[in-house]
Parts: structure tokens; sequence; C-alpha cells
């Protein structure tokens, strides 16, 4: 009887870890975005310097919710000003998401029979699950504010409150479509093609993924205020765990996490774009890039007057 467990667990576990080498790479090539090719694995930088305006908020106060306000304004705002690229972007987005329709009863099928064969991993996918909470995730930042008001650090308030800026607004699209869609969960037997639009059940709240859309829009935020590459992977490692944790406990559909990681990941973008700023003239800075290679670690250090 053991072994024929074993020989069960093996193949949906095997399946889930051949994803890992994928997200690692896609997380650190955007973990460096201004690198190319192997630069972008080979090189991690380990500075960390702040890229928000000195004009934002660095205290929870009214200056703050009403920058929230203008914000939302300028998001919901932003498609008038849309060019070419925007919509390619958006356009490939759709694309992305709307391939794993086709596909997502099938993977709803693969994850039922993960319940009985892999216990194990429905374990992690609970914990990871957790994590994603929108809940443990202000959490989180709130605990990420208080250090920045012990270091007294105004820059680390700033990164913690651009981020809870960010996971605001991600909630209120997700709640607008999550009703809109309708579309009904994969427990609820109703198939990848059931819609209910305009429906407050939380079995036909399917469309986007909540947790997926919260945690790309925390580790977009966060990846934009360092430049620190471990802290940059780390939060898209752990934003991926969290996006495929919902489709291994059933939650969701496949499509439903990545239109959910899309919506999160561009609304962190957008919310750090209206708030960066270019870094003074002349101001000093070094860098300290580890690299690694076939046969060879070195450490370079680089000083530039931008």
């Amino acid at each position: 009887m053991s072994q024929k467990k074993f020989l069960k667990e093996k193949p949906g576990s095997n399946r889930f870890f051949s994803f890992l080498p994928v997200i690692i790479s896609f997380c650190l090539i955007f973990a460096q975005p201004n690198l190319n090719g192997a630069e972008k694995v080979h090189n991690l930088s380990l500075t960390a310097e702040p890229r928000l305006a000195n004009s934002y908020p660095d205290r929870v106060s009214k200056k703050y919710f009403q920058k929230i306000a203008d914000d939302m304004v300028s998001l919901w705002a932003s498609p008038l000003h849309w060019h070419g690229q925007d919509w390619l972007n958006l356009s490939l987005s759709l694309v992305a998401g709307s391939s794993f329709f086709p596909a997502d009863n099938s993977i709803h099928l693969w994850t039922k029979d993960l319940q009985e064969t892999s216990p194990g991993l429905i374990k992690a996918g609970r914990l990871f699950s957790a994590a994603g909470s929108p809940l443990l995730l202000f959490g989180f930042i709130s605990g990420g504010y208080l250090a920045g008001e012990i270091t007294s650090s105004a820059g680390t308030r700033q990164s913690f409150l651009l981020a809870a800026e960010s996971l605001l607004l991600t909630e209120v699209y997700v709640q607008f479509f999550k009703t809109g869609f309708g579309r009904a969960r994969p427990f609820a037997g109703e198939g990848a093609f059931s819609f209910h639009p305009l429906s407050f059940k939380d079995s036909w709240n399917s469309l986007p993924s909540g947790h997926a859309a919260a945690a790309w829009a925390v580790a977009s935020s966060v990846s934009s205020t360092t430049e620190s590459s471990l802290l940059r992977t780390s939060a898209f490692l752990l934003a991926s765990a969290i996006s495929l944790s919902r489709i291994i406990l059933d939650k969701h559909f496949a499509s439903d996490v990545v239109f959910g990681s899309l919506l999160g990941y561009f609304i962190g973008q957008k919310i750090s774009s209206l708030n960066k700023t270019k870094a003074p003239e002349q101001e000093k800075r070094f860098h300290f890039y580890p690299q690694l290679g076939p046969g060879f670690i070195a450490l370079s250090i680089n000083f530039s007057l931008n």
C-alpha cells in the first residue's frame, strides 16, 4: 500500500518542482531589468538606494491618504494617456492570461489528484497561501513601517507606505473585477466557463486571484524601491510561490492566477512610477557586484557620479 502511494505521489511532485527552474530564471531576470542576457543571471547587485521622490509622505497622515486618492484617480485615468507600448503590454497580458483558458479544466483535475497523492505539497500550498493573505501582507508592511520608525529611517517608511498603497489600490481593482466577472471557482463544479456577472457570492468570485494580485503588487513595489537583487528576487520568488499555491489548493483556475499576478505587478509598477524621482545631480554612488561564472568568482566595485 505504501509503495503504491509512493508511486502515485512522485509524478505530481515532479510536475510541481519542474516549475522551479522557470520561476527562478524569471525572478533573476526581473530582478535586474537594467542588465542584459548573462549579466542578469550572473550579476547580483547588493546595493540598496531609495528611489522615491522626497515629496512622497514618510508617515501615515492626511497627506498620505490624499496621495492615495490622487494616485487612484491617476491610475483610473491612465488608459487615456496610453501609447503604443502600453496597449501592447495590455494585449500581451490578455493573451497570456487567456491562453490558459483551454487548459483550466485539465489543470483543475490535476490539482484534485494532488489532494490525495501529495499531502506534503498541499501543506506547503496552505502555508504559502496563508502568507499571501492581504491581511497578513498588511501586517508585514506594518512591521516594516515600524522598523523605519525605530531606526528613524524616512526612506524605509516611504518604501513600506508605497507598498501599502499599491496593495490597497490593487484590492480595489480585484474586488471590482471579481464582482463584475462573477466567475465560478474550480471547487464550485461548474467548469472553467461559468460566469455570474455582478455576483458577491464567494464561490463565484474566482477571477482574478486576490492572493496572487496582492503578492505581486507588494513584490513589484518592493522591487521598485531597492536595487538589492537579493531582496527583489526573494520578493518575486515568494509571489510566485503564493500564486502557485492558489492553483494547487484548487481555489482558482490557472488563468485567474495569471491575470491576478499581472494585475498586481502592473499596478505596483504604475504606483511606483507615479512617485519615483531621478537621482540628484552629482550624487556619488557605489555599487558592489558579485560575479559568478564558469570557473571564477569575482567582486567588482563601481563608482559613479549621477
